[in-house]
């Protein structure tokens, strides 16, 4: 089903909308070209590099913050016990990292009130 988008800047003042059920990668890198009259080609790499710069802190174990929006964080998940839902023999599960994102209260107002 294709629904309507809508993208707020962080200052709040501005709302775009776009119809489509799913904002991609591709998609932002449009929006950042069309908003910025910068290349498609420009755009997909500023939007790489504003990801990878995410992923990259976050697997170095420090924090992402970002104003408006939510922080990114590393989080320990401990060592459990689990079952093999094929054999439902029990299982060690070790304990692994995984990413974490907090969403800010301004974001879940947005969200809230949409």
């Amino acid at each position: 089903m294709m629904r309507s988008m809508c993208i707020v800047r962080s200052h709040l003042l501005h709302v775009r909308c776009f119809s489509s059920s799913t904002l991609t990668k591709p998609a932002l890198a449009r929006i950042v070209a069309t908003e910025h009259e910068l290349s498609q080609a420009k755009s997909e790499r500023i939007v790489d590099t504003i990801f990878d710069s995410i992923v990259e802190t976050v697997a170095a174990g420090d924090s992402v913050r970002i104003g408006g929006f939510g922080s990114f964080d590393k989080q320990l998940y401990a060592r459990r016990r689990g079952r093999n839902p094929n054999t439902g023999e029990e299982i060690i599960i070790p304990e692994t990292h995984r990413p974490k994102f907090k969403s800010y209260p301004t974001f879940q107002k947005i969200v809230k009130n949409s």
